[in-house]
């Protein structure tokens, strides 16, 4: 009972290991995503004039702030406050624009203001705005007159404990009457809520109310919808294995080929990233074995390896089951064999893109799972068979790595180069008959 416990705790503290090792590498990557990232657009001067370059692409908060923009990739960055610029814009995407607002910290008796970048969400008879600081605020605009949309929470106090009860809708009011000249439903204003959608939504409204003759601009950043790219590889393989903790191989080479399912735009917030997930048929076939240990432990006595109809033994002694110490000529080292083992691998993996001009390089991080399909039934490894009733682990787990490069052609296909790592190991509840496996490839894929 006790022994069996212990293998569990090693089981799951190698599970928590592997897990650990993905999430680490898949926070790099976002945090690298994040970080690293400018995008097409232009600044709009005092003076009206705009300047086309690169602005970086930030958190909604630093958006608000100030604006780090570039002519070109080589320039070195300049910062413009919201004294400095009107206002700047993303290509196809955010708009912020120079804007006082009342300071929050301000008393009732004296109104202070300050300088901030407003996020343009539309443009009409009347303008809608965003700003976030601690939390969202909204401002809607009129005839020149900017003013917050506030809400306040309903709140009851009781021997000093705060319970919220619900919400006053300040700002459906303000609304109401700065919309009173179109024939809106009052229903459509009461349903509003405070957030960025519903706000374009019935300011877009109101607008078609009061002018048929010019159309509103939603300055709203386009989403592209989630894509699932599809690819055909295949590639050259050096790998090799750890039978237990007493037989290891060197390494090897073979091939594999396989499809990938690569789903971009899935993170909206970070458009660099994507992930994939492989399936490929990867085939084992000729080792060299060697032995790990001086004692073997088959307790019935029996040989370590059969192959070919034919017995070998890893060490010089094995230990019969009343503790005897027996001698024996170790005879399986430098074995030669064939596994002719196939299997499928499936790495889940996160990727980061560099660049988005033509020439594209990646890296990558996640989980790798492999099922072992079938093996040589003429290589017998007789511990394995005797405990699970296989020589070769049918499943293992492990973590991969990689890096590439693509190159993209016409009509969304490209295709790519890529160097993989992988690690797995079986999850036995006796370690030291786990499978271990470190597998290497270069691979070329084509996406169609």
């Amino acid at each position: 009972m006790i022994r069996e416990a212990v293998f569990l705790g090693l089981k799951i503290l190698k599970m928590k290991r592997i897990l650990f090792i993905a999430l680490l590498v898949g926070i790099e990557i976002t945090c690298l995503a994040q970080n690293e990232d400018w995008l097409p657009g232009f600044i709009i001067k005092n003076q009206g004039d705009t300047i086309s370059g690169l602005i970086e692409n930030k958190g909604s908060r630093s958006c608000s702030q100030y604006c780090n923009f570039k002519k070109t990739e080589t320039d070195e960055p300049r910062q413009f406050l919201p004294s400095d610029i009107q206002g700047y814009r993303y290509k196809d995407g955010k708009f912020f624009v120079s804007k006082n607002i009342s300071d929050s910290k301000s008393s009732k008796n004296s109104k202070l203001s300050r300088l901030v970048f407003l996020e343009y969400l539309i443009h009409g008879k009347i303008n809608m705005y965003h700003y976030l600081s601690n939390d969202d605020h909204y401002y809607v605009e009129k005839n020149g007159d900017l003013l917050e949309l506030k809400s306040t929470d309903i709140t009851s106090e009781n021997f000093g404990n705060v319970t919220i009860l619900g919400e006053r809708k300040d700002y459906i009011p303000l609304l109401s009457y700065l919309m009173q000249d179109a024939n809106i439903d009052s229903t459509d204003i009461q349903e509003t809520e405070l957030d960025a959608k519903s706000l374009i939504k019935i300011a877009e409204e109101y607008h078609n109310k009061v002018c048929t003759n010019e159309k509103c601009i939603v300055y709203e950043k386009k989403i592209k919808p989630m894509h699932v790219a599809f690819s055909l590889q295949m590639g050259l393989t050096s790998n090799k294995f750890d039978i237990t903790d007493y037989t290891v191989t060197d390494y090897s080479t073979s091939g594999l080929i396989g499809c990938r399912a690569e789903f971009q735009n899935a993170f909206v917030w970070v458009r660099n990233i994507s992930f994939s997930v492989d399936a490929n048929l990867q085939y084992f076939s000729n080792y060299n074995l060697k032995g790990g240990n001086s004692y073997s432990e088959i307790y019935y006595g029996g040989p370590d390896i059969q192959y070919n109809n034919t017995n070998y033994h890893l060490s010089d002694y094995y230990v019969s089951d009343g503790g005897t110490v027996n001698k024996l000529k170790a005879d399986a080292s430098a074995l030669k064999v064939n596994l002719k083992t196939w299997a499928l691998v499936i790495p889940v993996t996160v990727n980061y893109t560099f660049s988005k001009k033509k020439l594209k390089p990646y890296i990558g991080a996640g989980l790798s799972n492999m099922f072992i399909l079938s093996s040589n039934d003429k290589f017998v490894y007789t511990v394995s068979e005797y405990y699970y009733g296989r020589s070769l682990p049918l499943y293992s787990i492990g973590f991969n790595g990689r890096a590439g490069c693509k190159y993209p052609l016409k009509d969304d296909k490209a295709i790519y180069l890529e160097f993989n790592f992988q690690y797995m190991e079986s999850m036995l509840d006796r370690p030291q008959f786990n499978l271990y496996t470190k597998l290497f490839s270069l691979d070329v894929g084509y996406t169609f």
